[in-house]
């Protein structure tokens, strides 16, 4: 069904974030990969795939490669595959800022609700809908930490993190992380 091609590389040519253009055997090309689409968006590929190094190419029988794998150090780490079509750095970087400034808009605006003496129950029904339990955790407690009125703002962090099952906690609980805790039990 599929088999394996081990090759080292002649050259390989980087065009940014779009294809990636690699020779062997001082004559074969290919350059039916994208950068964006390999996994580990934030490795450094270019300074792992050089001159030298061993490319496992992945194909169906005889037909086009469908995915390839970098050796390094005796192992074989899984850089790209046919089916992905990931977002670019720009994109990805502008998610970040976008999802950054939602929680720190509703930092603001949960800090003006303890302000105002709403209690932990009125924020949760008065928040943005949507929120994970990570982005709700983030946002209370930049509201916690930037509200005036700081023993409305410690009754509600209390009141959090008695929701989540932690009273002994001095912080603003993430339940992302107590789910991750869980999981490792």
């Amino acid at each position: 069904m599929f088999r394996s091609e081990i090759i080292v590389l002649d050259d390989v040519i980087w065009d940014g974030e779009s294809n990636v253009e690699v020779m062997w055997d001082k004559c074969m090309v290919w350059c039916g990969a994208k950068q964006k689409d390999f996994w580990g968006a934030y490795e450094n590929w270019e300074e792992r795939i050089k001159k030298g190094s061993r490319l496992q190419l992945w194909k169906a029988q005889n037909g086009p490669v469908v995915g390839f794998e970098l050796e390094e150090n005796g192992a074989w780490i899984p850089v790209w595959c046919i089916a992905n079509d990931f977002r670019t750095k720009a994109e990805r970087e502008s998610d970040e800022a976008g999802y950054e400034q939602f929680i720190k808009t509703e930092g603001k605006r949960i800090a003006n609700m303890i302000d105002g003496g709403m209690s932990y129950k009125e924020i949760k029904e008065n928040v943005s809908k949507g929120h994970s339990g990570n982005t709700f955790a983030f946002a209370l407690m930049l509201g916690v930490e930037n509200t005036e009125n700081k023993k409305n703002a410690n009754d509600v962090r209390k009141e959090h993190n008695r929701y989540w099952g932690c009273d002994n906690s001095r912080g603003v609980v993430n339940p992302a992380l107590l789910t991750l805790k869980d999981a490792e039990k």
